[in-house]
């Protein structure tokens, strides 16, 4: 009988443990979860502004049928990961494709 009792307490025990370290995982896991999302958020702005022209010393000009770096000033080349930004209709940023980002040659 006494074992019987003395289990039956023990296994009580080890249940209030148990969902204690559940509770715990599953704040921390919370935690995590907020942490990345604010952190892949900032990411984003950061990715976005270092793709800007500007930003990367290159000069933006109005893209014509056909028209190439060259056609602006000798010595200018296309900038291979930079584009013409303007500000869109929410008022972010966003990608000029009538613009073409030029810089000089190196």
């Amino acid at each position: 009988m006494r074992s019987r009792l003395y289990s039956s307490k023990r296994s009580k025990k080890a249940q209030g443990l148990s969902l204690t370290t559940v509770v715990v995982a599953a704040l921390a896991l919370l935690v995590l979860i907020i942490l990345s999302v604010i952190f892949v958020g900032r990411m984003a702005r950061v990715s976005s502004s270092s793709k800007d022209c500007l930003k990367q010393g290159g000069t933006c000009y109005s893209l014509d049928d056909g028209a190439a770096c060259p056609d602006f000033g000798e010595g200018l080349i296309e900038h291979p990961n930079a584009a013409c930004q303007r500000q869109g209709a929410d008022g972010n940023q966003v990608t000029d494709d009538t613009k073409i980002c030029c810089i000089p040659a190196s």
